[in-house]
């Protein structure tokens, strides 16, 4: 097997791109439309070199984890494919210096503005990787731990905000509520794939539902819907189609508080998965509602 072949199992298991692109299509049509609500879509090329480059950026976050999870993958996950000897983290390594020499490449064709706004992206991520060199106090604190890596997020976001933003150097009103709408997201979709089953839990691996309990980090997770709908209406509000995006979260709402009453009552693995369903369908339904709304105004 080659190791084109090798890589490409490696992103069905790990990376899945049809999962992740349908995500960041999303990302990069609400951010996009968004910084550009009331003055038309930016080009489609502006677009396509955001989307490629926060795709890389999530795949960065993919390869990092790798590294930084070695030691554990290979005590309690010894069917992933680094421990099991699929791709090698040289290999990884590899893959991401291509990611980030494309990412270079972009951001010079879009405008060397962006520059700083990637740099910081990669600044993040080499912190996190390095666990703020306070491994042991962040990974004992693990609210905190999550908190601070979900900051990735609305740098993320900010990339193709920035590349689609036209008008100066200042941003529109509402990115503020935008970016915090972001984060909340993140951290709605980073519980939601973490929240388990009792009878899914494994060795080794930590999951919310196991530090916190069911019903506590269930909660949490409604909460940050919450949050991020709050925020969403707040900065639909500052390009006049509040009135448009109230509804969307109400329903959201309702529906995602049903699916979180019914994994606090019966936390069983089909519950759990819809809590991981849900978390998806919220997220794009928010950044697409956010993109496209402003537009049809």
């Amino acid at each position: 097997m080659n190791l084109a072949q090798r890589l490409w199992i490696y992103q069905r298991e790990r990376f899945p791109l049809i999962a992740h692109s349908i995500l960041v299509l999303a990302l990069t049509l609400g951010a996009s439309g968004f910084a550009t609500a009331g003055n038309g879509w930016p080009s489609v090329l502006v677009m396509a070199g955001a989307f490629v480059v926060a795709l890389g950026c999530f795949l960065l976050l993919r390869i990092a984890d790798e590294f930084k999870d070695a030691a554990d993958d290979a005590a309690y996950r010894a069917y992933r494919p680094v421990p099991r000897g699929l791709v090698t983290l040289r290999q990884l390594a590899g893959v991401g210096i291509v990611v980030v020499l494309a990412q270079l490449a972009i951001s010079g064709l879009l405008g060397w503005r962006l520059l700083p706004y990637l740099l910081a992206i990669w600044l993040l991520l080499l912190l996190m990787s390095r666990e703020f060199f306070v491994a042991d106090w962040l990974r004992a604190r693990p609210a905190l731990y999550m908190l601070s890596h979900m900051l990735i997020l609305p740098l993320i976001f900010l990339y193709p905000l920035a590349a689609a933003w036209q008008n100066g150097d200042s941003f529109p009103e509402g990115i503020g509520w935008f970016l915090i709408a972001s984060y909340a997201n993140g951290i709605i979709f980073e519980v939601g794939r973490k929240l388990r089953a009792p009878q899914d839990e494994e060795v080794g691996v930590e999951t919310y539902s196991a530090l916190w309990g069911v019903s506590r980090a269930t909660v949490i997770w409604l909460m940050a819907v919450g949050v991020a709908g709050t925020a969403a209406i707040a900065a639909a509000r500052s390009v006049g189609v509040g009135w448009a995006m109230t509804p969307v979260v109400v329903v959201g709402l309702a529906v995602v508080s049903w699916v979180a009453w019914r994994m606090i009552q019966q936390p069983l693995p089909s519950n759990s998965k819809g809590i991981e369903q849900f978390s998806a369908l919220w997220v794009l339904a928010l950044y697409l509602s956010l993109g496209i709304l402003p537009h049809l105004r």
